[in-house]
């Protein structure tokens, strides 16, 4: 028969922002609690294997957006706007699940703690998402090939799309760290089935974070050799910097769990070798 637990006493769970008894880690890496793990283990084999050749396929989607081929344009909107959506579907199907998960295991996530931390604040979030898209915005009307300029409502459009969507997102994104205080609107919401799928959103995500960071940091950036020690270090403190805001965000979902535990910043570190590798010692050749 198992012990009765005193309701008042608390725990220290091996996962960031988590109260509760102390559980045990499973130790298969398909388990729930070891979605991030996975996840990092998924970005190592697509940046080994699939990264270059996806990379070079959004390539090949920039220059036909820039020759102005209208098909390419529709795709690389819905590539740039996806960024912005999948996250937030993701919040969406997993918030209950997870939250249910966690009661059932008698732990709860400290998301007031969580949601302060510096790299977690959603002030930040909301101005990383901003600043990615005004980039992305930016960035490809400036190389359009054009001869006719925007409309002054595209340009509208494109800004309140460029305030909606992060905001959407960062709202729905820090609702999920919460536990909700009412039943989903729809059954479904309370489903396995619905987090799988918010977890494919959130692997689909960060796929496309990467073929975005490659692209910049391998055909627009480029990175000759390294040639001595003070650019060896310069290029790990830049690679960090990037590292926080770029795979940090997408995995927020997991690092509100796992955060604290050894093994997840090993597996962190193995899902970025690969970059670290070209941008640390440097391509051959710049670009794909």
């Amino acid at each position: 028969m198992a012990k009765s637990r005193n309701p008042n006493t608390k725990a220290t769970d091996p996962a960031v922002g988590v109260e509760g008894p102390n559980k045990s880690v499973p130790k298969n890496i398909f388990a729930l609690a070891n979605r991030g793990m996975l996840l990092d283990i998924v970005v190592f084999l697509a940046n080994v294997f699939l990264m270059r050749s996806l990379t070079k396929r959004f390539v090949d989607l920039y220059h036909q957006v820039s020759g102005g081929d209208q098909t390419a344009e529709i795709i690389m909107f819905l590539f740039c706007i996806s960024i912005f959506v999948l996250p937030a579907l993701g919040a969406v199907l997993k918030r209950w699940p997870f939250h249910e998960r966690l009661q059932a295991e008698g732990r709860v996530l400290k998301n007031q703690e969580f949601a302060i931390g510096c790299l977690f604040n959603p002030i930040l979030y909301f101005s990383f998402n901003l600043v990615l898209f005004v980039f992305i915005y930016s960035f490809f009307t400036q190389y359009k090939n054009s001869d006719q300029p925007e409309s002054t409502t595209a340009i509208l459009v494109m800004l309140g799309l460029g305030f909606t969507l992060p905001t959407i997102q960062t709202v729905l994104v820090y609702k999920y760290l919460s536990p909700p205080k009412k039943d989903p609107p729809i059954a479904f919401l309370r489903s396995r089935t619905s987090e799988l799928f918010g977890d494919v959103f959130v692997y689909v995500n960060m796929i496309l974070f990467q073929v975005v960071w490659n692209w910049l940091l391998f055909s627009f950036m480029g990175f000759p050799r390294v040639t001595g020690v003070y650019e060896l270090l310069t290029r790990l403190l830049f690679l960090i910097v990037l590292a926080l805001f770029i795979y940090l965000p997408p995995r927020i979902f997991y690092l509100a769990e796992d955060i604290t535990r050894r093994r997840v910043w090993l597996t962190m570190l193995l899902a970025n070798l690969p970059v670290i590798y070209h941008v640390v010692i440097g391509a051959k050749e710049a670009g794909w």
